[in-house]
């Protein structure tokens, strides 16, 4: 696939150089055409405009045999003779009635003869004083192309003569010629460059293309997260590549992490299934007395609950998924009572484990404008997390902090704490620190998620702070209300 869009890219792209440059050499190749003919023609013209006035002057000043008439044949025949030599251009002239009667000397053959005007187009700007140009044989005369001008010699405003200046054409197309074809040396040359810089470039633009095609393909098809694209340059390719290996590397943790999850929820699972399961059996089959079956039915009833807790941590977590946005139902309460009513609810976990649990609140009424069951919730999961952590006669810190318009809530514990990188992903679903992976395994690392979910749906956040060794305290924030 990315073999034929390679192709076609390499194709358009080359496709429009070679006819850009076509365009281009086309109009250059005009452009200098025009540009030669026109300075040879205003080179002809304006040596036909300086002789043709030292032939009026000569005429009108001076009379045949003076001296001043031969000092302007003189300077005639300077001129011409350098229009003959230096500028490589012939020349004859024509007296009124269009007949020769002095040439060059490569035209000796044109003296006395008429020319035949009739096949001169625009002979009549002659009689209003002006040139003529025109390219050809001139009445087949000539015995090669010339590009021809005729300018006119004029006594008393009445046409006296006409002094023609030829130029081969062929000399004028030779050198027209010489630069065409340098200028198509040099366009092969550009469009060779081209196509190497245009290949290099759609290479350079399809092969991470093509590594994302087949990471695509690992990933799809073999569950293959492992593999990276080269990120060889910083502009959009190169962004797009960044961003598929961050894509890549997401995916990878939230495969090991749904692994990880699977393995633990299915201990969580089976751990108390078997327990409640051999319970009931040796109730059922008496090998349990009947003045201990309530101690093992309570124990049962325990495990029933973690199993609720545990299975409505994922319908919450599938039920966020499911909605992106979470529906809240505001309503302003007592932030204190809240907190105080979850307190009394962990009153036997925190006797057993002789934890020493501070309450300090900001105010003795402190409204709030949120969702109280969700809030419940976040304070609860966050509560238990720290009891879990808590060691036997260990302390735990609620405060709440008064900073209008916002409450402050931290939830403190002096346990293990976390290390820099658990506390980077605590709140990352189905994630459990290390240290929770040894004597605590009864959770399913969705509490945490579930509180940020519940308190960025209320547009605030909740942050960790934490040390190894020395606890850890969860900081949260909620909209305040103003008491009457």
């Amino acid at each position: 696939m990315f073999k034929s869009i390679f192709k076609k890219q390499f194709f358009l792209f080359t496709s429009v150089i070679v006819i850009s440059f076509i365009l281009l050499g086309a109009v250059l190749i005009n452009i200098f055409s025009n540009y030669f003919r026109s300075q040879k023609e205003n080179i002809l013209i304006e040596q036909g405009m300086k002789i043709s006035k030292l032939y009026e002057e000569a005429i009108y000043l001076s009379s045949p045999g003076s001296g001043y008439r031969t000092l302007y044949e003189i300077n005639i025949n300077n001129k011409v003779q350098n229009l003959y030599e230096y500028l490589n251009s012939s020349y004859f002239i024509t007296d009124s009635d269009f007949r020769v009667i002095v040439t060059s000397p490569n035209l000796k053959y044109l003296y006395n003869h008429k020319l035949d005007i009739s096949s001169i187009d625009s002979i009549d700007n002659l009689y209003s004083n002006n040139y003529i140009s025109m390219d050809g044989f001139l009445d087949n005369s000539l015995e090669e192309r010339m590009l021809i001008i005729g300018y006119p010699i004029t006594v008393n405003g009445n046409l006296s003569g006409v002094i023609f200046m030829l130029s081969p054409l062929i000399e004028l197309e030779n050198s027209i010629s010489e630069v065409v074809n340098k200028i198509i040396l040099y366009m092969l040359i550009s469009i060779f460059i081209t196509f190497i810089l245009i290949y290099i470039l759609s290479k350079r633009i399809t092969e991470p293309l093509r590594q994302m095609n087949i990471v695509a393909q690992n990933i799809s098809m073999n569950n293959d997260f492992e593999k990276r694209i080269e990120v060889i340059s910083n502009d959009e390719i190169g962004q797009l590549a960044q961003s598929f290996n961050q894509m890549a590397e997401n995916l990878d943790r939230q495969e090991k992490i749904r692994q990880e999850f699977i393995a633990n929820i299915s201990h969580d699972i089976r751990s108390p299934l078997t327990s409640m399961k051999g319970f009931l059996q040796a109730i059922l089959d008496g090998t349990i007395p009947k003045e201990k079956q309530e101690n093992y039915l309570k124990i049962v009833l325990e495990e029933c609950s973690r199993l609720t807790k545990l299975a409505n941590d994922m319908l919450d977590i599938n039920r966020i998924d499911f909605l992106k946005n979470i529906d809240l139902n505001l309503q302003i309460f007592n932030l204190n009572d809240l907190i105080q009513s979850t307190v009394n609810k962990f009153e036997n976990t925190i006797s057993k484990k002789n934890i020493k649990l501070i309450v300090n609140f900001a105010s003795s009424k402190s409204l709030v404008n949120a969702d109280y069951e969700k809030i419940q919730r976040v304070i609860y999961n966050l509560l238990d997390n720290a009891l879990k952590f808590t060691q036997d006669y260990g302390k735990i810190t609620i405060n709440t902090k008064e900073s209008f318009p916002k409450i402050y809530v931290s939830i403190a514990d002096n346990g293990k704490g976390l290390s820099k990188k658990d506390a980077e992903r605590i709140f990352d679903r189905f994630y459990k620190a290390d240290i929770s992976r040894g004597e605590y395994k009864q959770g399913s690392g969705l509490g945490l998620a579930i509180v940020k979910e519940f308190i960025k749906a209320h547009n605030e956040n909740i942050i960790v702070k934490t040390e190894e060794n020395k606890g850890c305290k969860f900081i949260f924030a909620l909209k305040l209300e103003k008491s009457d």
